[in-house]
């Protein structure tokens, strides 16, 4: 019984140190957005050595990571950003995490946002506590956004039978296309990732105007955003939101707008961009609806920036009720005329 028993505790201890060992080596989407946040940790560094300005914090998922160029922003406009991007398998719960970690005093965390629908939930998966460990270590629950409870730490150190078998599969089969974006995107030294990825053919999500808008926020999506927004003001920063560009026709803007009112009801602003991340022409759409291509990055990099660079970059709820009224919409809704 007693070399049972040994023979159990042995396994358990190599299982548990195999799963660290691909967890932290092995992993390969891990790897590559490890590295991708290594070029954001060295841009910070200059950023903050070069002077005590606040900065600007973009977290989210991918839409964040692969379509923003801090670069652009300061070269061209001074405003001094920070790509936090995680991916959105992560979860929004462990990517604001992510972004938190960066904040000094003084700055601002702008948190991605769909601009056509209001999150469903505050998601934290798996993938993304073993990111948030790997990058962060126990400090990850610093913050109090990531609860350090049984099922979190349950999470974080056991393992993955499925990633695992795909990775060793495609190590045997198709060792040189392991993981997609080690191949077609490039890291910039500014924490882009620069998708190559082209899609001759892209679902474009419609909005027809005409019917009524509906909004209404969950209970988990405004406890979670009062919870990040008491976190930030905790580290002398402050919480924003803009809505992440995707590949939607203009009358989304009608929903975008309703979303921004419910999100500054609860007291965090709306970065004032005039697209509200409705992105039409296939140009600046790589491989999925809310990754960019290089150009679209480039251009919306510029629209943030110039918001950001004015003395109040968010929206205010006259301009977006002045902008529902010009397409005929109530302030509750409401479709009453035509546009």
């Amino acid at each position: 019984m007693k070399r049972l028993l040994l023979f159990i505790l042995l396994g358990l201890i190599a299982g548990g140190l195999f799963t660290f060992f691909y967890d932290s080596t092995l992993d390969p989407g891990a790897n590559y957005f490890a590295r991708a946040a290594e070029k954001t940790d060295s841009w910070e560094a200059a950023l903050r050595a070069e002077s005590d300005e606040p900065c600007y914090v973009f977290a989210g998922g991918s839409e964040v990571r692969m379509c923003l160029d801090p670069k652009i922003m300061k070269d061209e406009y001074g405003v001094r950003v920070l790509n936090a991007g995680g991916m959105a398998g992560y979860g929004i719960r462990c990517n604001a995490v992510l972004g938190v970690d960066y904040l000094r005093p003084g700055d601002t965390l702008l948190l991605a946002m769909r601009g056509t629908l209001l999150g469903e939930d505050d998601g934290m998966t798996t993938s993304g506590l073993k990111f948030c460990y790997r990058r962060l270590g126990m400090s990850m629950f610093d913050s109090g956004i990531i609860p350090a409870d049984a099922s979190t730490l349950k999470q974080i150190f056991v393992g993955r039978a499925g990633d695992l078998s795909m990775y060793i599969a495609k190590k045997l089969l198709r060792p040189d296309d392991v993981y997609k974006y080690d191949t077609n995107t490039k890291l910039h030294e500014s924490g882009w990732c620069e998708n190559f990825y082209k899609h001759e053919y892209m679902h474009m999500n419609y909005f027809t105007p005409g019917r009524d808008v509906k909004v209404v926020m969950n209970d988990a999506l405004r406890n979670f955003l009062m919870q990040l927004k008491a976190a930030c003001e905790a580290k002398g920063a402050r919480l924003a939101i803009y809505m992440s560009p995707e590949r939607l026709n203009t009358h989304c803007a009608i929903p975008a707008s309703f979303i921004a009112c419910e999100y500054m009801k609860l007291g965090i602003p709306v970065l004032r961009d005039p697209t509200f991340g409705c992105v039409q022409d296939m140009q600046y759409i790589s491989d999925r609806p809310n990754h960019l291509s290089p150009e679209g990055t480039r251009k919306y990099s510029r629209i943030y920036a110039e918001a950001l660079r004015r003395r109040n970059p968010f929206w205010t709820f006259e301009e977006l009720e002045a902008l529902q009224h010009a397409y005929g919409y109530a302030a509750d809704g409401r479709y009453h005329g035509s546009m």
